[in-house]
């Protein structure tokens, strides 16, 4: 079984969660300058439709994951708890509407309610919010919503006194009186290494103390839309823990990337779980090569699977008219260490990709990263030290080579090049 975890990058920060156990006199809303949403449609505009601004691939959160006791118990996790948890936008927009999943929840997710505002500062990981911009949102117009096991419910539109644009920093509050009542629960990991600010409760302007708690997670929620124009999309990268920015800086390690189901073997059952997108990037592999016995007759038969994966997750998404873009898969072996049988499955693979002619376009991060004198490995100069993730310089030099005329769709699918 392959098990390459894919990450999904959306220019989005880590956000941090904090919460009021039970016995804690907690109002379900921020009660600062809060108002209820009217019920809003958004104009019936051509040139407009719904974008993720920030979105998270849901996953079954690991049991190392769950919160912190007294958060999390034998039967129940948030009971009557309050989860704020700040969110960094990609695009702007006049009306926002947030989306909450229980796609692998236990039990039925009850929602008593829910609210956003703009964070103070305009800084992720903090609690406090900027005076007069909480909003409270609705479900069908209703403010409470239970969101059945295997679903995810999306609000109705709002619209905030200040709009939206890319770069704010949004802070959602979740609070649920009941708690879900299972330790099976829906979300997704942040960066362990991550620098954050513990939050505040929910209610405003009150430090973290007794009874409160801060953990690197993201919990139920799983994306921002935002109403804009057609012309502005997302951009999706499909990946691994390089995609995550892993082992180079904390800039770059707190990049958005959001770890979800493995990609290969579950193409078919969790493609439904990606954010809408014009052009997503896969760009990985090798997980899936180092996980697996590294003998001639794995790691050809591999490489075989690997492709026909690859071909499964395009060809789903070209079903619903999505062009995608292949990215190669880089070098990773040792100085002195390296494994034929696993660099043929790298080579062959990245040869497919090229030639194909599955990919709309092909960005070869091999070319680019690749030791000219040994293309088996990173160049120096590119390896943070591990031989597999590239450094600052070599993230840099990989963001150089992507050219952005690869959103141009009028190139005609015959005429698919690689960068």
């Amino acid at each position: 079984m392959l098990h390459s975890i894919p990450l999904l990058y959306l220019l989005l920060l880590p956000s941090v969660v904090s919460a009021l156990p039970r016995g804690t006199r907690a109002s379900p809303l921020p009660t600062l300058e809060s108002r209820a949403s009217e019920l809003i449609t958004p104009p019936n505009k051509s040139d407009n439709h719904w974008v993720d601004s920030w979105g998270s691939m849901p996953r079954l959160v690991d049991a190392r994951d769950l919160p912190p006791v007294p958060f999390t118990t034998p039967e129940e996790v948030f009971a009557n708890a309050t989860l704020t948890q700040t969110v960094r936008l990609t695009l702007g927009g006049d009306l926002l509407r947030i989306r909450i999943s229980n796609a692998f929840g236990g039990s039925d997710l009850p929602i008593t309610g829910v609210s956003v505002a703009l964070a103070s500062g305009d800084v992720s990981g903090v609690s406090e919010v900027q005076e007069g911009t909480t909003q409270r949102l609705t479900f069908g117009g209703e403010e409470s919503v239970t969101v059945p096991m295997g679903a995810l419910v999306v609000s109705d539109p709002v619209q905030l006194s200040t709009p939206v644009k890319a770069t704010t920093i949004l802070t959602v509050s979740i609070y649920s009186k009941e708690g879900q009542k299972t330790n099976s629960i829906t979300g997704a990991s942040g960066e362990p290494d991550y620098q954050l600010d513990l939050p505040s409760p929910v209610q405003g302007q009150v430090p973290l103390g007794e009874g409160k708690a801060g953990v690197d997670r993201w919990y139920w929620l799983s994306g921002v839309e935002v109403w804009t124009a057609t012309t502005n999309s997302a951009v999706i990268i499909i990946g691994d823990s390089i995609t995550d920015g892993s082992g180079s800086t904390a800039a770059i390690a707190s990049s958005p990337t959001v770890a979800g189901p493995a990609s290969f073997p579950a193409s078919t059952e969790t493609s439904w779980l990606i954010p809408p997108s014009r052009t997503p990037i896969i760009f990985e592999g090798v997980n899936d090569i180092l996980n697996t016995p590294s003998d001639a007759e794995a790691q050809t038969a591999l490489a075989q699977r690997m492709i026909w994966g690859l071909k499964q997750i395009v060809e789903r998404l070209h079903t619903q008219n999505i062009v995608v873009v292949g990215g190669t898969i880089a070098p990773f072996s040792e100085p002195g260490g390296n494994n034929v049988n696993r660099e043929t499955t790298r080579r062959t693979v990245n040869e497919w990709i090229r030639t194909g002619r599955v990919f709309y376009s092909v960005v070869d991060f091999e070319k680019v990263l690749a030791d000219p004198k040994s293309p088996e490995q990173l160049l120096e100069a590119y390896d943070t030290g591990d031989h597999l993730h590239p450094s600052v310089a070599g993230f840099q030099a990989m963001v150089d080579v992507f050219q952005l005329d690869v959103f141009d769709l009028g190139l005609p699918q015959g005429n698919r090049k690689p960068q």
